[in-house]
């Protein structure tokens, strides 16, 4: 069943239920006015007719004979006040409950043992219940009249049930109209409510038939529903920028791939004319398929180290003292490279990160500033408050190409003829972001270049920042 659906039997439910209470309260309140109304009847009926008694003048007969035969009617109708109710009925009964007078010869109120013990007491009392005669209910009175036996009154209850029934019909009618009405109007909120969601389900199945994806969804409001859209449009632009980058990444890949395999290829081609080479030219054939082998090797690394997250590595996270993999990157690249590497460390600061990430990114850097450096040129580490810094004394990056160092592939005019993927320093940023950091590129003391990041320091439980450093540090 669909929220919409829902919503709407939901709304409905409420609605009959609030609409059921009210008809309920309004039936019984109506009921208990009416018979109330009629018991009011009642009592003023009996007194009206033992008044009218008490002014009957006393015949020949006298005492009880004079209420047998004529005179029950007599009782019943001297008051004059049968106008109230024509359907209404009266009788009296004796001590014994033999009926003395009687209103109406058609219909015979019943007498029970209590109306009996009630005509037989000293003191007026009074009996007032429902009875059924002839197939009619009727509101009957039993008054005791002291030393006179009893009188009783009835008036049917058919009126009532008439008025109750039909408030019971129209109640019905209201509370199906009503429940019918908030229906049709839940079915307009719920589907103006759930338009969103249809709209996030239908852009959701274009993306899982399509593979596209759509337009944004429309974000309207404030509410939950509005939230969710906008979260989906977002979750859809990274999606469509992680599928640009990864395409761009496949394009660029395949161009970078071209150049070492197409110059393999050549080796091997010249190679295969072995019986033509002599001896010194097939070795360096072999060296330079060696060296396009390695290059080969080290652009398909970092092209899958590029298209892996790196966040979901097995590396788990943890408090980081920068010191540590700028050392050990930095002993790596002087036995590599043979070149000597200064580390200088003036606040390392601790940082929250992976270590063996962090150690490749300034592996990376130490093997960039290695590329462009001046043969026995030392290269400098500084490290400082959650930032390492590589300083070269090369020939430096033209302000107008700093913005671009850190892409894909890219390489400066200078570095164009030079071996290596262009993917060093796009690794390094990756590292970095994934660390919530950030990159610079700026000028070094030696005349070089300084390429760095900065990444967050981590704190104490007590909030305060690890080994006093300050906050990210910013590019100087």
């Amino acid at each position: 069943m669909s929220l919409r659906w829902r919503l709407v039997i939901l709304l409905c439910g409420l609605c009959a239920a609030a609409i059921g209470l009210a008809s309920v309260g309004s039936y019984v309140s109506t009921r208990n006015e009416l018979r109330g109304e009629i018991d009011s009847f009642l009592d003023r009926r009996a007194d009206e007719l033992v008044q009218g008694e008490r002014r009957r003048p006393t015949g020949n007969a006298g005492g009880r004979g004079s209420r047998s035969g004529t005179g029950a009617q007599g009782q019943a109708g001297g008051a004059g006040e049968e106008a109230f109710d024509p359907d209404a009925v009266s009788q009296t009964i004796d001590d014994g409950g033999n009926v003395t007078g009687s209103s109406s010869t058609d219909v015979a109120l019943p007498v029970t043992a209590e109306d009996v013990a009630l005509a037989g007491q000293d003191t007026r009392g009074r009996i007032l219940r429902d009875v059924s005669i002839g197939g009619v209910d009727y509101r009957m009175l039993t008054v005791a009249q002291p030393g006179d036996g009893a009188l009783q009154v009835a008036r049917p209850l058919t009126e009532t049930g008439d008025v109750l029934e039909g408030l019971t019909l129209r109640l019905t009618l209201i509370g199906l109209g009503s429940t019918l009405v908030a229906g049709l109007i839940g079915w307009l909120i719920a589907g103006r409510m759930t338009a969103p969601l249809r709209q996030l389900t239908a852009a959701a199945q274009e993306v899982a038939t399509t593979r596209d994806m759509p337009a944004p969804v429309p974000v309207r409001g404030n509410d939950e529903v509005a939230s969710l859209a906008r979260s989906f449009n977002t979750m859809v632009d990274a999606l469509e920028t992680s599928r640009r980058q990864q395409q761009q990444l496949v394009l660029d890949a395949g161009h970078e791939l071209r150049t070492p395999l197409t110059s393999l290829r050549m080796s091997i081609e010249l190679l295969q004319r072995g019986d033509r080479l002599d001896a010194h030219d097939r070795r360096r054939l072999l060296d330079r398929a060696e060296i396009e082998l390695i290059e080969l090797m080290q652009l398909v690394t970092e092209v899958i180290e590029l298209a892996t997250d790196r966040r979901t590595g097995d590396e788990p996270e943890q408090d980081l003292d920068l010191a540590e993999p700028v050392a050990g990157a930095a002993e790596a690249a002087r036995r590599r490279t043979g070149r000597r590497v200064d580390v200088r460390v003036q606040d390392p600061g601790t940082v929250r990160g992976r270590p063996a990430m962090v150690e490749r990114a300034v592996a990376n850097l130490l093997g960039n500033a290695d590329k462009f450096s001046p043969p026995g040129a030392p290269i400098e580490v500084v490290v400082s408050g959650g930032r390492v810094a590589v300083r070269d004394a090369g020939p430096g990056i033209p302000l107008a190409e700093r913005h671009r160092v850190f892409d894909r592939f890219y390489r400066v005019d200078t570095a164009r003829s030079m071996p290596g993927s262009g993917l060093g320093l796009a690794i390094v940023r990756q590292i970095v972001d994934d660390h919530g950091g950030r990159v610079w590129v700026g000028d070094s003391p030696q005349g070089g270049a300084e390429i760095g990041f900065a990444l967050p320091v981590a704190r104490r439980r007590d909030g305060a920042p690890a080994l006093g450093a300050a906050r990210l540090a910013t590019c100087s």
